[in-house]
């Protein structure tokens, strides 16, 4: 191994040891990892991003600003790992661009890519309930941005601020029920409904949500067979029928939604 990778590795594993802590950006130089950050994340194209959807969306302009200015934004390579199951925390996540996977485990299985969310939605707010470790992975599904709000700034937030807390226990309640919706969707027993579902639930086209390729969201039919449980080829013949019927465009890694709602219509009908 030659000099510069071994720096290489050594910056990677500093970086990442920094990443655990509360301080971990702060601390963290251009270069050490395919993570970039930049400083305090309030801008007003920033806060119309989380004013469209999302938890933030449903709060005050005023607790809107007050989380994103504690925030810093940060970036992301496509497959790079954002945190691990084990993790210590660092902060809680709001994703600006791109998308980021969901990745759970349990003794029994996993792990395991459930959901990609998308734009205005925010995860990794387990820790700062818990004080524990991180329970989930995330992982970068494409390039993307995101901010970060420390737990070093939740914490006394929270503490002296009732109405601060009782905003943190609403993005408890949509982790939930996000939880709850992606599970109820993973439950429909026709292939074609449960893709259907699938692609309407990981591009969110529905709630306005524009893939910044233009062939459309970065999705390879890997991943969304094991989203939905199904063979890779399964999966492919699924999309070629939609294809078929106007409902998407596929390319290489990317699948455009053409047709949202008739996507969706394809994804209520009932069981046969």
């Amino acid at each position: 191994m030659s000099r510069f990778a071994v720096w290489q590795l050594v910056a990677q594993i500093a970086a990442r040891l920094c990443y655990n802590s509360d301080e971990a950006l702060t601390n963290m130089t251009a270069g050490c990892c395919l993570m970039t950050e930049t400083n305090m994340a309030f801008s007003p194209d920033l806060d119309r991003v989380f004013a469209r959807r999302g938890w933030l969306s449903r709060q005050s302009p005023a607790a809107r600003r007050q989380v994103l200015e504690m925030s810093r934004r940060v970036a992301f390579d496509t497959g790079e790992n954002i945190v691990h199951i084990g993790d210590s925390a660092g902060g809680v996540f709001g994703i600006v661009s791109g998308g980021v996977g969901t990745i759970g485990v349990t003794d029994l299985a996993g792990p395991t890519l459930g959901h990609v969310m998308r734009p205005g939605a925010w995860f990794g707010i387990g820790p700062l309930l818990t004080s524990g470790q991180r329970s989930m992975s995330f992982r970068a599904m494409e390039e993307t941005e995101l901010v970060l709000a420390p737990l070093s700034e939740l914490r006394p937030a929270m503490t002296t601020d009732p109405a601060f807390a009782v905003m943190i226990a609403q993005l408890t309640e949509e982790t939930t029920r996000v939880g709850v919706e992606v599970a109820c969707e993973a439950l429909i027993r026709s292939a074609h409904r449960r893709v259907a579902a699938k692609l309407l639930r990981i591009t969110a086209v529905r709630d306005g949500v524009v893939s910044a390729y233009p062939q459309g969201f970065r999705i390879n039919q890997v991943d969304l067979a094991e989203m939905t449980a199904l063979s890779r080829n399964h999966v492919n013949r699924i999309l070629n029928d939609f294809q078929a019927s106007g409902l998407v465009a596929l390319s290489y890694n990317h699948i455009q939604i053409t047709d949202p709602e008739g996507l969706a219509a394809c994804a209520r009908e009932a069981e046969a």
